[in-house]
């Protein structure tokens, strides 16, 4: 004789209607004590015939309905509580930065620049799962022109996590993946383009209030020769900041992507020597900046100082050539007309009328060149008394 057992859900008098494990409904007469709703009993499968009645079918209903509602409370009893677990860095030109639960869900989105706040204004990501953020950034980063189809894009994913169970390399391929549908169907030709990073990274970037994946690709622009600061690459997108310094983004990009995380700390030392040395250079052109008016005024006088000896001793050449014409116009000019007027002047007088002609025409000089006439007098007084 075969036995299946039954759960009794429901009593009629000296009978019970169980439902088998068979998922039939049968009503039993029982002798002695009653089962109690919810029990289990023993049956033969001989003894009794299926009976069902029109209760026992919302009795049944009912038990379903509770089972069904009971599971997904019994569930989020049993969830740990929601707690931060990973963080993705978007650069477009707009930059965010996207907070992930343990429930894979964002929790939290900051805009890192105007153009990330602007973007997150027009799009409420709160509760999505990351890669349907993604898609839902992407759309409306195209639909704002931050990405054209007349200029060079660059999308840059980062994710930090700091929890050992949590897979960043899956995540960041459904990321690019999600992002790569939204631009291939909007026929926006980028490239998209990952960056290995730390939480500890993350940290030193937020400090200098620099999305993770636009200081991981700065680092790895200084170090490569471009050099970018970091306020030129904050407000700015990476393919703009790059550009502006001579370098190209595809080519820095790589490099950033290929990087391994455990060489972020020696590359970040060499960039912090490079900038350190950039931004005392730039203080101290700011310095002699300050100081430049008071200077510039001085110096003008000093240079027309320096004008008059240049011509006077260090150009010796310039000097002759000033010279020469008044010496031919006091030698040609003057000088015999004063030994026509006065030809019985001899020796020393005729010397003294020489000394006046270049005294005149000197004169007429003074206004071009002072020191010039000071030396010419010189120079002629040292020809009288030889």
């Amino acid at each position: 004789m075969n036995r299946m057992t039954g759960v009794v859900l429901e009593q009629e008098g000296t009978h019970v209607i169980v439902l088998t494990s068979t998922g039939e409904f049968k009503r039993i007469r029982c002798r002695g004590r009653l089962p109690e709703i919810g029990e289990e009993i023993f049956l033969k499968t001989n003894t009794y015939r299926p009976f069902v009645t029109k209760f026992s079918w919302i009795a049944a209903a009912a038990a379903i309905l509770v089972l069904a509602l009971m599971s997904p409370f019994a569930a989020m009893v049993n969830q740990p509580p929601e707690k931060a677990v990973a963080w993705i860095t978007v650069d477009i030109n707009p930059s965010l930065e996207l907070t992930i639960s343990n429930r894979e869900r964002i929790i939290s989105a900051i805009g890192l620049n105007n153009d990330g706040r602007k973007l997150l204004k027009r799009v409420d990501i709160i509760g999505m799962k990351p890669e349907e953020a993604l898609i839902a950034l992407t759309d409306e980063a195209t639909n704002m022109g931050y990405i054209k189809q007349a200029k060079e894009n660059n999308v840059v994913i980062s994710v930090a996590s700091a929890d050992k169970g949590f897979n960043s390399q899956e995540l960041e391929q459904k990321l690019v993946a999600a992002t790569q549908d939204v631009l291939s169907e909007k026929r926006m030709a980028a490239v998209v383009q990952t960056v290995k990073v730390t939480p500890e990274f993350r940290e030193k970037a937020k400090k200098k209030e620099i999305s993770t994946g636009k200081y991981a690709v700065l680092i790895e622009a200084v170090n490569s020769g471009i050099l970018i600061s970091e306020d030129e690459i904050k407000d700015n997108s990476i393919t703009d900041a790059i550009k502006k310094a001579g370098g190209k983004p595809e080519e820095i990009l790589q490099k950033a992507h290929e990087e391994k995380v455990e060489q972020l700390p020696e590359k970040e030392k060499k960039y912090l020597m490079i900038a350190g040395q950039i931004d005392r250079n730039r203080s101290s052109n700011e310095e002699q900046g300050r100081d430049k008016p008071a200077a510039t005024e001085d110096g003008k006088n000093t240079a027309g100082n320096n004008e008059d000896q240049t011509l006077t001793k260090d150009n010796p050449a310039r000097e002759n050539d000033t010279e020469k014409p008044g010496n031919e116009q006091g030698n040609s000019g003057a000088k015999p007309a004063e030994q026509n007027e006065k030809p019985a002047t001899g020796g020393p007088g005729t010397q003294k009328p020489a000394d006046t002609g270049n005294s005149t025409n000197n004169d007429s000089q003074r206004e071009t060149n002072t020191t010039i006439i000071i030396d010419n007098n010189t120079r002629n007084r040292d020809n009288s008394m030889n």
